[in-house]
């Protein structure tokens, strides 16, 4: 409670000396919703995200504001947009690939409104920030539920489920944990230092507490993931020393090899991992790579369409010196991207995850900016990151998560933030 106290009387003073209108008050309402909306299921969590990027698009109508449009991680991102449109005409079922290549427009769009509008007011984005890492202490809690309520079966291999899935209906914890959470997560190495007190313990006992529970969820690149870019954070940070990166190295070796050690299932599980990453050319991965690469070869400059690998694939004469292995997706943004979008969309989306990362890096070095925006960069990198089994490049609920963690860094890293300067009411036009 002496934690959480002063940061929620900052707030709410904040929030009250500040110039709210009713609009405002429920736009930052809404905003600081996202957490627990996302933990309801993926309906919700898409309106949230699509709400904010269509009100964003009408302020930038009404107000003739178009700035957002001149960052350069959102031209490539329009340079991306505009060949998901020309391969989906072109393509051999140009509605529906029309159709996903202008629902992928929301998730850039949601980002552009977070960094250009919504981050006007740093109190706000710091309290999201607080919510989200919030949230993630709710998801572990009925993880926790889910486990108590069928302990037996967790507990015996030969009848344990796949993943932990509560609160969802699906097997989704690990990419809210390791994606939607991210931003959150990856602060928690600020609190390491060369002295050990409890903030540093506290920052410890958190991050062995979230790789934990990452790992009994039981999705294996999300771990990968966290894990990664916590040791990343860590060397990145400012206050890095060589005590405080082997604290935290011992810490997440601690917390991995104790849960393999202590459960058969999660050993058993990431050892198979450890095995299909050293013999990709055996894996049903690297079968879904080859795939994707021999679909590329067949249409290299404007791909099958957004989304067609799921519906073509079947219909395409392979060479058989390889074994062909069709699936909704190829499990590879990049490899998706040359299949269903040619070197053209390949080039687009590159160019974009690269400006992204370019830009987070550059606010590091801002006057005023603070230790958290000197991270953020790790964002984009870890989930763009090009050697790596991802989801469905134009899937709905993972990149619903991904970009809202996007959309965080880039609020983060907005320019007035981290910084004392007045902030502008969101519904000003």
């Amino acid at each position: 409670m002496e934690i959480l106290r002063p940061r929620f009387r900052r707030f709410y003073q904040s929030f009250r000396n500040d110039d709210n209108g009713l609009l405002d008050r429920l736009l930052i309402g809404l905003w600081l919703a996202g957490p627990f909306i996302y933990l309801i299921e993926r309906t919700p969590a898409d309106i949230w995200l699509s709400l904010f990027g269509l009100i964003f698009l009408g302020r930038s109508v009404v107000s003739k504001d178009w700035g957002w449009l001149k960052i350069n991680w959102m031209k490539w991102a329009g340079c991306f947009i505009a060949v998901l449109v020309i391969s989906a005409c072109f393509s051999q079922r140009p509605l529906a690939f029309l159709g996903e290549a202008l629902a992928w427009c929301r998730f850039p769009l949601y980002a552009a409104a977070a960094q250009y509008w919504l981050a006007r007011r740093a109190y706000v984005v710091e309290m999201l920030f607080f919510l989200t890492f919030c949230g993630a202490l709710i998801l572990t809690a009925c993880l926790a539920a889910e486990i108590l309520w069928d302990l037996e079966s967790w507990i015996n291999f030969e009848s344990r489920r796949g993943r932990l899935t509560w609160p969802f209906g699906d097997q989704v914890p690990g990419n809210y944990l390791s994606k939607f959470c991210l931003p959150a997560l990856i602060c928690l190495v600020l609190g390491i230092s060369q002295k050990l007190d409890r903030k540093m313990l506290f920052s410890l006992l958190m991050i062995s507490y979230f790789l934990t529970w990452s790992m009994l969820i039981g999705e294996r690149i999300n771990t990968i993931i966290l894990m990664s870019s916590i040791l990343l954070a860590v060397v990145c940070s400012r206050a890095f020393n060589v005590k405080s990166g082997l604290m935290v190295l011992g810490t997440v070796c601690a917390a991995v090899l104790s849960i393999m050690l202590l459960s058969d299932t999660v050993f058993i599980k990431y050892a198979g991992t450890a095995g299909q990453l050293l013999d990709l050319t055996n894996s049903g991965y690297g079968n879904l790579w080859q795939t994707g690469l021999s679909i590329f070869t067949q249409a290299p400059v404007l791909g099958i369409g957004p989304g067609g690998f799921r519906d073509l694939c079947p219909t395409i004469e392979f060479p058989t010196a390889f074994v062909v292995r069709c699936d909704n997706h190829p499990h590879n943004y990049y490899v998706q991207a040359l299949a269903e979008t040619g070197i053209l969309g390949f080039i687009a989306l590159s160019g974009m995850v690269v400006s992204l990362v370019v830009h987070l890096w550059n606010r590091r070095n801002s006057s005023g900016a603070s230790p958290a925006v000197g991270i953020m960069f790790i964002i984009p990198l870890a989930l763009f990151f090009p050697i790596q089994s991802t989801a469905d490049l134009f899937g709905q609920w993972v990149n619903v998560m991904s970009w809202y963690a996007i959309g965080l860094a880039l609020a983060l890293s907005h320019k007035d933030n981290g910084i004392s300067k007045g902030d502008q009411q969101l519904s000003k036009v």
